[in-house]
């Protein structure tokens, strides 16, 4: 992992709070004055997986201010792979009047510019903190940061980098009673569990709030509650909660066990444990679970302030690159619960009319900047059907499109019940009269629907070749 920062004052790299993001990581530092110069370099920004310009704002004029923001900006659409972490420092003005009022009309222009929606552009503002900054530091050393200001600098990057880099979770599977309100619908009553505007029945409505917002990323949310079902969506109804039925998918409400009901959601997902967070206020229930899936996550959340922060705070909870097919997350899975759903419902059928049923059709899309985080996104997050796992970033996806021997193909799915959305690709070249494919993978929400069968069909067929090899 290689790191640049730069600042427009001197970092002090030589100090020892940037150790810990020294040992980890391959970190440079640009001379102080140097931003503009670095993120116009477009070779050193390549070279580099993470940009951090730290700015003390109160150096800058607003001209600069706009200037700044649109070099970055450019920069950072051009190189797509590389992360550009913006910290900026306020110091409130002690002086004059007019100080004030320009100290904050550039505050206000910096936060209208710089948290304006890029994939890859993070900006995290400072606010006057007065164990932050030294007028010591300012005037000796051409550092306005002090010992601590820079300490907490060091700390927050190398938590930002550790972060954007961290798997998040797909599915969130809850229980109800003591998760998602306080009290137990059935023992309490709907009109006493704890849920509202007031008291910890406010907490649970936090939570809640939270968690409908993890939706709108792309987090699956799931129950496997010991329940009565229709108690459970009642209670949702009456109460008017944030979450209703509709917020959820693959949901198990019996009074079987859990773990055999989380089993019967990830076979239904074809998800791995690995990326679930189970959350549910039991002891003797974690512990079951735990027992059968070693890998999966657990969450208590019987202690109710503690659980919210856990939730706020978790590190694969968080997602800083949300791209489009993250907010249709949902929907997608919504269609893969209707046809797991279909399934059961025809389980006698034969297995070619079932498919034939499902009226199945798969379009192929060139690769282009529409669709190219997603197809970054399919390479290195796809694990199950997927022949080599090789990771490749857009700077080398660009380069496998530009090479005229290789043939790059993505791949949509749409059915009888909506639009999954871009779901494989395959990357293959031509040998005489045989065709060599050196990745080919399809996600997990689409598996065995003989999907694979009529890829390599179809592109045998279209390239008029006999014979197929695979690198596997």
């Amino acid at each position: 992992m290689k790191i640049y920062i730069s600042s427009n004052f001197n970092l002090m790299q030589t100090n020892q709070v940037w150790d810990k993001l020294n040992k980890d990581h391959e970190v440079k530092f640009g001379n102080y004055n140097d931003i503009l110069f670095i993120l116009q370099n477009e070779k050193l920004v390549n070279d580099n997986d993470f940009i951090v310009s730290v700015f003390y704002i109160n150096d800058y004029s607003i001209s600069d201010i706009k200037e700044i923001w649109k070099i970055i900006n450019k920069s950072a659409k051009k190189n797509l792979n590389t992360f550009f972490l913006v910290k900026i420092f306020i110091q409130k003005f002690e002086n004059l009047a007019v100080d004030h009022l320009n100290n904050f009309k550039k505050v206000e222009l910096a936060y209208n510019l710089f948290k304006k929606k890029n994939s890859n552009v993070f900006t995290f503002f400072y606010p006057n903190n007065k164990s932050f900054f030294s007028v010591r530091n300012k005037f000796i050393i051409r550092c306005p940061l002090s010992h601590s200001g820079l300490k907490n600098l060091a700390s927050d990057v190398y938590k930002s980098i550790q972060l954007i880099n961290t798997k998040p979770f797909k599915l969130i599977i809850l229980d109800c009673d003591n998760t998602l309100w306080g009290g137990v619908a059935g023992e309490d009553g709907i009109e006493k569990i704890k849920y509202g505007e007031d008291g910890e029945g406010k907490i649970f409505q936090n939570i809640q709030k939270h968690l409908k917002n993890l939706k709108t990323k792309g987090f699956v949310l799931s129950i496997a509650s010991k329940n009565n079902e229709n108690l459970v969506w009642e209670t949702m109804k009456k109460r008017k909660m944030i979450l209703q039925k509709k917020d959820f998918l693959f949901s198990k409400i019996n009074w079987k066990e859990k773990s055999s009901n989380i089993q019967q959601s990830l076979s239904e997902i074809n998800i791995k444990e690995d990326d679930v967070l189970f959350i549910d206020d039991s002891s003797l229930e974690r512990a079951k679970v735990r027992k059968t899936f070693k890998k999966i996550s657990i969450l208590n959340s019987s202690d109710t302030e503690n659980y919210l922060s856990e939730l706020l705070k978790h590190e694969r909870l968080q997602k800083y690159k949300i791209i489009k097919e993250d907010k249709k997350k949902y929907s997608q899975y919504k269609l893969k619960n209707k046809y797991e759903i279909h399934k059961k419902l025809n389980k006698g059928i034969d297995l070619k009319n079932f498919l034939k049923k499902l009226n199945q059709k798969i379009i192929f899309h060139k690769v282009d900047t529409s669709n190219i985080f997603r197809t970054e996104q399919l390479l290195n997050k796809t694990n199950q059907f997927n022949f080599t796992s090789n990771r490749y970033n857009q700077k080398q996806i660009k380069k496998i499109l530009k090479n005229k021997n290789k043939t790059f193909q993505i791949f949509s799915l749409k059915d009888k019940f909506g639009d999954h959305g871009i779901i494989g690709l395959i990357i293959y070249f031509k040998s005489r009269d045989t065709l060599i494919v050196t990745d080919f993978l399809i996600s997990c929400r689409v598996i065995s629907r003989k999907i694979e069968e009529f890829i390599i069909f179809k592109i045998l067929r279209s390239e008029k070749k006999k014979t197929i090899k695979y690198t596997f």
